[in-house]
């Protein structure tokens, strides 16, 4: 059993989704397959899915990193400013 602990930043808290979460799967998973869980889940999650940034123990990865049990995944919106 792998067991993802999810936090959400800014604005991604308002998809229905608590700030943070915990999910778990019966075998690893891609961040790719991570998201699509998610947006499976959380249908509002679909409109920020491709600007996301996803972080594992505050270090970037992008969407083949492989997940390991019990790490801590950020998922950070899109940047804006002005």
């Amino acid at each position: 059993m792998i067991t993802i602990n999810m936090h959400f930043c800014g604005s991604l808290k308002n998809i229905g989704v608590n700030e943070e979460t915990t999910l778990e799967f019966e075998e690893s998973i891609n961040c790719d397959e991570l998201l699509d869980e998610l947006e499976k889940r959380f249908p509002a999650f679909a409109k920020y899915r491709k600007y996301v940034l996803c972080a594992v123990n505050n270090e970037f990865i992008d969407d083949t990193y492989q997940f390991k049990d019990n790490d801590r995944l950020d998922i950070l919106p899109p940047a804006s400013g002005g």
